[in-house]
């Protein structure tokens, strides 16, 4: 081969592989520092670290510990967010120790959190399904609009109209999926099986007949995200 030919062979094969998509994973430190930018995300990081440190840091020669309920909720709370999902799951920790562990005690928590089959994932316990809803501020702030308004429903009295209108802004947030499809678990399941009882029983869970109190629905998402916005600037001014 010429050398012509040959400096066109190099030309022609360096331009493939700039114009090939790159598979690399993420670096982890690109990915941690994209989730401490992020207030969510960086608070659910701070409570992980403090929830999990006996598992991700153990002492020399201390005895396994199991994974204790405030770190499997922080880790969830964690993984909950875009950011923190990217750091737990995709990026590449390279040498980090501290990283590595953290995502090996992430994989361990998840593998049971969030079980899988050939259709898909499966429903998951309604405490863990609480702590993903309670990891965003819009669903948290939902989900205790809906408690304040559902005494009588949850008592098995009746659902009255602001409960109904609680339970459908409830059920638009997405970190609110979960609670729809996951199963009544935790050291006292009959609280949940009977919130679940009531709502079928006593709850219409309207769509298109909610549209007479979809100015209800405006009022309170709009209160809901300005409460989000003074926590963000007080954050950001602190």
């Amino acid at each position: 081969m010429s050398g012509a030919a040959q400096t066109l062979l190099r030309l022609l094969l360096a331009a493939t592989a700039a114009a090939a998509p790159s598979t690399a994973a993420t670096s982890c430190i690109d990915a941690e520092k994209a989730c401490e930018t992020s207030m969510q995300c960086g608070n659910a990081k701070f409570n992980m670290e403090l929830g999990c440190n006996e598992l991700i840091y153990p002492a020399a020669g201390a005895p396994n510990v199991g994974c204790s309920m405030r770190c499997q909720r922080a880790l969830v709370s964690l993984a909950s967010t875009p950011e923190g999902y990217e750091w737990l799951e995709n990026c590449d920790c390279g040498l980090n120790h501290g990283c590595r562990r953290t995502q090996e005690v992430y994989a361990r928590v998840c593998a049971s959190t969030f079980p899988r089959n050939a259709t898909g994932r499966q429903p998951i316990g309604c405490l863990k399904a609480e702590w993903i809803c309670k990891s965003n501020e819009l669903c948290r702030h939902a989900l205790r609009y809906h408690i304040d308004h559902c005494r009588d429903m949850i008592a098995g009295r009746q659902c009255a109209p602001t409960c109904n209108e609680s339970i459908a802004i409830l059920f638009r947030q997405s970190k609110a999926a979960y609670l729809q499809t996951c199963v009544c678990d935790g050291e006292r399941p009959q609280p949940c099986e009977r919130w679940r009882r009531n709502v079928d029983r006593l709850c219409l869970l309207i769509s298109a007949s909610y549209r007479a109190t979809a100015a209800d629905v405006v009022v309170v998402v709009a209160a809901l995200v300005l409460v989000v916005v003074a926590q963000q600037q007080r954050w950001m001014s602190s």
